[in-house]
């Protein structure tokens, strides 16, 4: 699966997204909440001084219903997770499924680059 996360794709993301949880009653996930974690994401990377040049191939998993659980309950319970990545032309969902739920919201999938590597250590030496 990879659909472009643009406002005329929306009915395909949500069917995407209903498919992956369609059993699932509680932490569930809409593009509404997708859409605004990748807003976070892009002001994220570019305070860390990575243009967008820079930002294709990288993949993030989503968990917008990120929580910490107490160590007393015998399991983790699971939410639905998404799956983006970059492309020239715009973020794209490459998967929608329920996963663990974690206490992170964005988690880095791919390993960066040399020139991603180098483009945050400048933007880092600058800010000192």
């Amino acid at each position: 699966m990879k659909i472009k996360m643009v406002e005329k794709n929306r009915e395909k993301l949500l069917a995407a997204i209903e498919y992956a949880q369609r059993w699932a009653t509680v932490r569930c996930t809409f593009p509404s909440y997708v859409e605004a974690l990748i807003k976070v994401l892009e002001t994220s990377l570019s305070s860390k001084g990575l243009p967008k040049k820079l930002w294709v191939g990288m993949r993030f998993v989503l968990n917008p219903n990120a929580q910490r659980f107490p160590h007393a309950y015998k399991y983790c319970p699971e939410a639905t997770v998404v799956e983006i990545t970059r492309c020239n032309s715009g973020w794209f969902m490459t998967g929608a499924y329920r996963g663990t739920c974690t206490d992170k919201r964005i988690t880095l999938q791919s390993k960066l680059t040399a020139d991603q590597e180098q483009a945050i250590l400048a933007h880092a030496k600058k800010e000192w």
